[in-house]
């Protein structure tokens, strides 16, 4: 996926780009229910409802975490607690994991909505989300 054209990907094919988002979270979910180190972190989290908008192409998906599981899906969520947006490249950087979620903020490679102290309890469960992404 890192080395795929994504923005290419999601404009030229968009429903199809659709159907590949879906495929991987729901992957991710049933990884992260096998997990107990990560489903752990998630019951500790609570609920948290995320969106990711790429500034240059149609790319926007949302994560939900609630209740020990992930959910996610093409589209943004109608209310979101966290929004992350900038280019393709950095969104799909910080969905897989080359673009850690911490360091990435402060470098500018996206821009975040909502509370500061979230993005940071959030930021350690996204990492072991994308490292399931990726398939490690």
């Amino acid at each position: 996926l890192e080395e795929s054209d994504v923005k290419r990907f999601v404009k030229e094919a968009p429903e199809a780009a659709k159907g590949f988002t879906n495929l991987v979270w729901e992957g991710v979910s049933i990884l992260a229910e096998k997990s107990p180190d990560v489903k752990s972190d998630m019951e500790k989290l609570g609920s948290v409802t995320m969106n990711f908008k790429a500034t240059d192409s149609p790319l926007e998906v949302n994560m939900k975490i609630s209740g020990g599981k992930v959910t996610g899906s093409w589209g943004l969520a109608e209310k979101a607690d966290l929004e992350f947006s900038g280019s393709t490249e950095n969104i799909m950087g910080l969905l897989l994991g080359s673009i850690d979620p911490l360091r990435g903020f402060m470098l500018r490679k996206f821009s975040m909505k909502g509370g500061m102290s979230l993005g940071m309890k959030v930021a350690p469960v996204m990492s072991k989300l994308a490292k399931m992404a990726r398939g490690g």
